[in-house]
């Protein structure tokens, strides 16, 4: 019985001191599964603003003077795009819009609209401690819409006679070639080694294939194309997830 009691008196000091000894802190890094791991894939939210412009030239012979005026002013779009970014690549998609109103004559109104979507692929040719370089490449669907329509109850019969109510769709397919210029700004950040970033953007635009030109009910056919100005600008900030 003696024998008996020594034994469990034994054993229960070993246990005692092996659930009382302290872990080194290498233990803990390996047996702990909450410690904070880099994830292979970065989620960002990209706001960013545009200054682009296109070109209706071919179509002048088409619409009222003021018409084409509106079509062809620099549009400042805004936007956001999703992406991921894994390594040294990143893959978006992306959306813009812009609008933008005038008058054809004292009763008739017009106003256009912009909307762009697009998906983007891009490397990260330098990622600093302060800064990116960032080339990418784009691919965007331009839709511009142009409205006429009556802003009074009562208008001259000529007025509406040349220049009747309408709203027609343009649609053009459009690729870029640019460069992200970004600047870490570590005070900012949602996560800790995750800082905000702002920079400036240039590009070159390229026109994919013709413009379809639509109406409410019609496509309608014509020879003549819009195309986009070669060079772009705008700025923009990045918030990773």
């Amino acid at each position: 019985m003696k024998y008996i009691l020594f034994t469990l008196l034994f054993l229960s000091i070993n246990i005692g001191y092996s659930q009382t000894k302290p872990t080194n802190s290498t233990q803990l890094e390996q047996t702990n599964p909450y410690l904070d791991k880099p994830l292979a894939v970065n989620q960002f939210l990209y706001f960013d603003s545009d200054l682009i412009r296109f070109n209706f030239e071919k179509l002048s012979p088409y619409f009222h003077k003021k018409n084409i005026d509106l079509l062809e002013k620099p549009k400042l779009l805004w936007g956001i795009e999703y992406g991921a970014q894994y390594k040294a690549l990143f893959f978006g998609v992306n959306m813009n819009f812009s609008s933008l109103s005038g008058s054809v004559t004292d009763t008739i109104d017009t106003k256009t609209n912009y909307t762009r979507f697009g998906v983007s692929i891009g490397y990260y040719i330098l990622n600093s401690k302060h800064l990116q370089l960032v080339p990418r490449m784009s691919f965007y669907v331009n839709n511009l819409s142009l409205r006429n329509y009556n802003s009074k109850d009562e208008i001259p019969l000529d007025d509406y006679i040349y220049n009747p109510d309408f709203k027609l769709n343009f649609r053009q397919f459009t690729g870029l070639f640019g460069l992200d210029i970004n600047i870490k700004i570590h005070k900012i950040s949602t996560k800790p080694g995750q800082p905000f970033l702002i920079g400036i953007k240039t590009g070159y635009n390229v026109d994919l294939g013709g413009t379809k030109i639509t109406s409410a009910e019609n496509t309608l056919k014509s020879d003549a194309d819009i195309s986009s100005l070669p060079l772009s600008f705008g700025l923009h900030f990045t918030m990773l997830l």
